[in-house]
């Protein structure tokens, strides 16, 4: 990395910050299935840590390694974004090489289920597998099914809607109802640096004591996130060229 940080012309610890943040850069050889269980404080409350250690004894691993067979590298991830189902994991498939890589979602998990599916894994692939998502839901809802829209909501509605059913006539969707109609988005102003004024007068006197140090933040900001995104498109066309 400090060999990408010379010739990008960044500090090393811009291109480290990258390379460490995102969990789809990876510092050394993985496995073909590189598993990441979700180490965010819901998984932990409902038992992440538990299936993390039940996979290094079943691997006989540390987070962080590479199994025997080079099957299964172990990891952990920060919060995937179904906490309603916690814990979970996901698997990154990369049988089909880096370039045809899928994340596969596993959520609803226990120790003993985590290991099976494993194994199920190991044996079958991905494509195998009976579901991805909740092994014990349909979706996101309690474990004793759904308790609220069970029926149709009584309202309000919309003027058509109310109107239709006074009159008893039949609701259409014509190009001019307020049903179809989308509301005209006001666009935005973009937000004006201290030092450049309105666009019809100088320079806000109350803006002038700190335009100097607002420019440089805004400087330093600017140039940070072009370094950040120079470094991230040189991860990818390593990616690219490592297929």
């Amino acid at each position: 990395m400090n060999k990408i940080a010379s010739i990008l012309e960044v500090a090393p610890i811009r291109v480290y910050e990258v390379a460490t943040f995102y969990t789809m850069f990876n510092r050394q050889p993985v496995g073909k299935y590189h598993v990441l269980v979700c180490g965010t404080t819901p998984c932990m409350l409902r038992g992440s840590r538990e299936i993390e250690a039940a996979l290094e004894a079943h691997w006989g691993i540390k987070k962080g390694e590479t199994t025997a067979c080079g099957s299964f590298t172990l990891g952990e991830m920060e919060c995937m974004g179904s906490c309603v189902n916690a814990p979970m994991l996901v698997v990154a498939d990369y049988t089909g090489g880096v370039a045809n890589f899928t994340y596969n979602y596993y959520e609803d998990l226990t120790p003993a289920s985590a290991v099976a599916l494993m194994d199920e894994l190991k044996a079958k692939g991905t494509g195998g597998l009976k579901k991805v998502g909740s092994l014990i839901r349909d979706k996101a809802e309690p474990m004793g099914g759904q308790t609220t829209l069970l029926s149709a909501p009584p309202g309000p509605y919309c003027r058509e809607c109310v109107r239709a059913r006074a009159t008893g006539a039949s609701l259409t969707r014509s190009a001019g109802s307020s049903l179809t109609r989308r509301r005209r988005r006001r666009r935005r102003r973009p937000a004006r640096r201290p030092s450049e004024g309105c666009h019809t007068c100088e320079p806000c006197e109350s803006d002038q004591p700190n335009n100097e140090q607002s420019d440089r933040i805004y400087i330093w900001t600017d140039r940070w996130t072009k370094q950040a995104t120079r470094v991230g498109h040189f991860f990818s066309v390593l990616v690219a060229l490592s297929l």
